[in-house]
């Protein structure tokens, strides 16, 4: 048993008061680590009390409650994530931290995310428990509810702690602080951050599931290449750092023991014990506490490299006169809209036709009519066509083009990852990019529906281009759908609007067009416009509507057609 002191006391950083509680050892060997400590909404460092005393055996504990929350007073203005992790920053300055393994728990996950990727020189070992939030799932009423399926399995010491540090940090800093925690991007943050990171979560944890904690490995892994180790805890729901705070010790004491990784080295494809990782040295600014640009070293930085005046990428886009963009071309080529009895003929139609699609497939799941399997369609040795479903859609809804794929000869893959196909393009690009990666498919050709498309597109210039060899769409809207602002939040489709930054980001990037063929209907009711793309071969179907395509034979012949053509090719 090492002796050790608590001390408690108040930090003032830039006016912004933190309680911060040390564990601090009568001795500390040069390399033994210090664990820093952050909490979520709500809470405070309380919570931590447990896991202090096991992890004191083996470094000092810094602990803090963060402004506004525990013990700590409110600041004037609300935090965002990044001024938590600035003033977190501040406090391990502070106290002298040299060798930190972080410890973020639910919100604090997301502090400590941002904190990586701002100084990743420094911390480079972090532990998320219960990252939020889902980035499918963004609405409020669809967190809350996740937050209450979670609560019904927390132990009853647990639920009454949590509701008395809520009541103490206030409702209104409470519901000043959640629209940050909800519009954060956890998950393109800790791909920059480039840390060394465990994952974990409880059994029950509703809020971190595992399809998007499985997200969040594929995102820690795109800078480095290193595996993120992702822990379930039997019988744990979200706040396991309570009654579980022994497998929690256990858990970041093994992501101590790493080696710290050199600076200035960079590996891809490597397992989680692999000792070498890319660090920087760049300093975190503690003046700072705007969110950075998530968009900032993704595809972004390959558009900004495109020169619109060079000959070979107005040949890509089809643009004769070098000053008019791809927006301004893309009026020019949107689709009139039919008469308003067309309209509501083929609404009507289309909608019925969504509606037999559903209850079919729920007679399938009941098992009251005969299914397919995922791997009906495989051909192994023949050209490999993958399946990309639609928002709201899974591979289930891909099963008659892949029929008459695989009846034409292809190797086809529907992909269990891509279910609903809610959330960012670029989170779900990466789904499709493991999936390619972890079964070594080479020379692939993508068939993909509505948004499906735009997520292929971005795999066509994402880290596993080379696999993919060209992709036709149907009903993809590539510059946005006119009428998604009309759905519910909670359906998810708001980041289709034509004004989304990923959207437009996707759209004036030009370097996959040339291997794509848009195929789009005569009129489109949940992409009025049209599928046009600077660049890709646009063809018009003798077909209307959207959720009906997937029934058409038109449409099938189209797609087998068009596959055909671009393999030939």
């Amino acid at each position: 048993m090492v002796n050790y002191t608590v001390t408690n006391s108040l930090v003032a950083v830039d006016g912004i008061k933190v309680r911060v509680r040390r564990f601090r050892r009568d001795f500390l060997d040069e390399g033994e680590p210090t664990f820093v400590l952050v909490h979520g909404i709500g809470v405070n460092s309380d919570y931590f009390i447990n896991l202090a005393h096991d992890l004191v055996e083996f470094g000092d504990v810094v602990a803090m409650d963060l402004p506004g929350f525990g013990q700590a007073p409110q600041p004037d203005e609300p935090l965002s994530i990044a001024g938590f992790a600035a003033v977190v920053h501040q406090v391990m300055r502070y106290e002298k931290v040299r060798n930190p393994v972080v410890l973020g728990h639910s919100m604090g996950a997301q502090v400590v995310t941002e904190l990586a990727a701002r100084a990743p020189g420094w911390v480079d070992r972090i532990m998320l428990i219960g990252p939020p939030v889902n980035a499918a799932e963004r609405s409020p009423s669809q967190v809350a509810w996740r937050f209450i399926q979670s609560s019904v399995h927390e132990p009853s010491g647990v639920a009454v702690f949590a509701v008395t540090a809520y009541l103490r940090c206030g409702l209104v800093w409470f519901l000043k602080t959640v629209p940050t925690m909800l519009t954060y991007p956890v998950r393109m943050r800790l791909a920059d951050a480039g840390a060394r990171t465990v994952l974990m979560r409880g059994e029950f944890d509703f809020i971190a599931a595992p399809r998007w904690v499985e997200d969040l490995r594929i995102a820690a892994r795109e800078r480095t290449g290193i595996d993120a180790r992702v822990v379930e805890v039997p019988g744990g729901a979200h706040s396991v750092i309570v009654d579980h705070a022994d497998l929690v010790a256990d858990e970041l004491l093994k992501l101590a023991r790493q080696p710290r990784p050199p600076r200035g080295t960079r590996v891809r494809r490597e397992s989680f014990d692999t000792d070498v990782v890319q660090a920087s040295a760049d300093a975190i600014d503690e003046d700072d506490s705007v969110l950075a640009d998530p968009w900032e070293g993704t595809a972004g930085a390959a558009l900004r490299d495109l020169d619109p005046d060079d000959p070979a990428v107005k040949q890509a886009t089809g643009i004769a006169d070098g000053s008019q963009n791809v927006f301004e071309a893309l009026t020019e080529h949107a689709k009139a809209a039919p008469s308003l009895g067309r309209r509501l003929a083929v609404i009507g139609y289309d909608y019925g036709v969504s509606a037999a699609i559903k209850l079919r497939h729920a007679a399938q799941k009941a098992g009251v009519v005969g299914s397919v399997s995922m791997d009906s369609f495989r051909r192994p040795g023949a050209p490999v066509a993958v399946g990309l479903p639609g928002v709201l859609e899974n591979w289930r809804y891909l099963t008659k083009w892949a029929q008459a794929l695989y009846d034409d000869g292809w190797d086809v893959h529907l992909l269990d990852e891509l279910h609903s196909m809610t959330g960012p393009l670029q989170m779900l690009s990466r789904r499709v990019d493991a999936y390619l990666e972890r079964f070594d498919l080479e020379d692939v050709y993508f068939f993909a529906h509505s948004k499906g498309g735009l997520v292929g597109k971005m795999s066509m210039v994402g880290p596993e281009r080379e696999r993919v060899a060209g992709m036709v769409s149907v009903a993809s809207p590539y510059a946005g759908s006119s009428v998604a602002h009309l759905a519910p939040t909670i359906m998810g489709v708001w980041d289709l609007r034509p004004e989304d930054p990923a959207i437009r980001e996707q759209f004036a990037d030009l370097r996959a067009n040339n291997r794509i063929v848009s195929l789009q209907s005569r009129w489109d009711q949940h992409v009025p416009s049209g599928s046009w793309l600077p660049g890709a071969q646009v063809v018009e179907l003798d077909a209307w509507g959207h959720n009906s395509l997937l029934e058409s034979k038109v449409v099938a012949r189209a797609l087998v057609e068009h596959m055909s053509a671009l393999r030939d090719a």
